[in-house]
């Protein structure tokens, strides 16, 4: 096979492996101090629930408290889940 093909194929097989996962969506960044960040987090859940005529995704949203090294790169993170279960219009 061709290098190239083969690069080609590999490049596609990681994108679908990493589309599949579901992404958390950066809400609020903010430093507390000089070491540590806090940052509110929605993450989409997989299932919907049904509001009136249309199906609603539901969210979940985290806190995420990071310690910062002296070279601002983010260590010994911790998630708390602060909302389970939301829709994303109750909130607008």
């Amino acid at each position: 096979m061709n290098r190239t093909l083969i690069v080609t194929i590999l490049i596609i097989i990681s994108l679908f492996a990493v589309s599949c996962a579901p992404k958390k969506v950066l809400i609020a960044n903010e430093f507390m101090g000089e070491n540590k960040t806090a940052k509110l987090l929605m993450l989409p859940r997989t299932d919907t629930v049904s509001s009136g005529k249309e199906n609603v995704r539901l969210f979940n949203y985290y806190l995420r408290i990071c310690n910062l090294t002296p070279d601002n790169k983010e260590e010994n993170c911790k998630d708390t889940l602060i909302l389970e279960n939301v829709n994303p219009r109750s909130l607008y």
